[in-house]
């Protein structure tokens, strides 16, 4: 039986859309072998994106950028910060489906998933 190679989600400390940083070269390499899911950082987002738009778009077959959603508030609320994690937590399993994934840490707020 052939294995699936697993999911890699790459919690990271700079924007995709920045400068061109090692992580960004290697998520992209790594996007050959396996699928690749590069989250930018949490942060706040204008009104007109709050919270309805496209968070995640497709660079290639296997290597996708996900802007996540950020709850006003979050820095100074622990109900804003729960919904927020608890929001990216969702989108992982649903990247996930049921296959192996490797959690890539850049920064610390990607913490909360390693339990």
């Amino acid at each position: 039986m052939p294995t699936v190679p697993p999911l890699i989600v790459c919690l990271s400390s700079t924007d995709w859309g920045f400068l061109r940083y090692r992580k960004q070269h290697l998520m992209e390499r790594l996007s050959r072998h396996t699928t690749v899911v590069y989250v930018n950082p949490p942060r706040a987002v204008r009104a007109q994106e709050w919270p309805f738009r496209r968070r995640t778009r497709r660079l290639s077959p296997t290597l996708w950028v996900h802007e996540p959603f950020v709850m006003p508030g979050m820095r100074h609320s622990s109900l804003a910060k729960q919904i927020t994690y608890g929001w990216l937590a969702a989108r992982l399993e649903q990247w996930r489906h049921n296959r192996q994934c490797v959690l890539w840490l850049y920064s610390p707020h990607g913490l909360p998933f390693i339990d």
